[in-house]
């Protein structure tokens, strides 16, 4: 897998990149039982999980993703395209930080194509 950068930025390299399209779609019922479907298209969008990060690696993430703007990403190596590029809003969970000594935490994001 190639780099991948936030904003042109190098990110470490997630454990797991999974880019589906997203199908923006509404299905509506009507009283008599008929069915209709408005597609309104399909948007990019690529969930990253990051299992070993340092507390520094992941709070420059997090950073990233409280903008509160759009990120820029960018993946040299995506399939079948080879290349996917696109402008989203990111969403991000982090796991709590357990006062353990283990100075590594896990870190999971969404982006999805505006």
């Amino acid at each position: 897998m190639g780099p991948i950068t936030l904003n042109l930025t190098a990110i470490p390299q997630p454990n797991t990149v999974r880019e589906n399209p997203d199908q923006v779609q509404t299905d509506q019922v009507s009283i008599s039982g008929s069915r209709q479907r408005d597609r309104m298209g399909k948007k990019n969008k690529v969930d990253l999980t990051w299992n070993f990060l340092t507390r520094t690696q992941a709070a420059a993430l997090v950073e990233m993703f409280e903008t509160g703007t759009v990120v820029y990403y960018n993946s040299l190596s995506s399939d079948p395209t080879g290349e996917l590029a696109f402008t989203g809003l990111a969403t991000y969970e982090q796991d709590a930080y357990l006062n353990s000594g283990d100075p590594l935490v896990r870190l999971s994001a969404t982006i999805v194509e505006v």
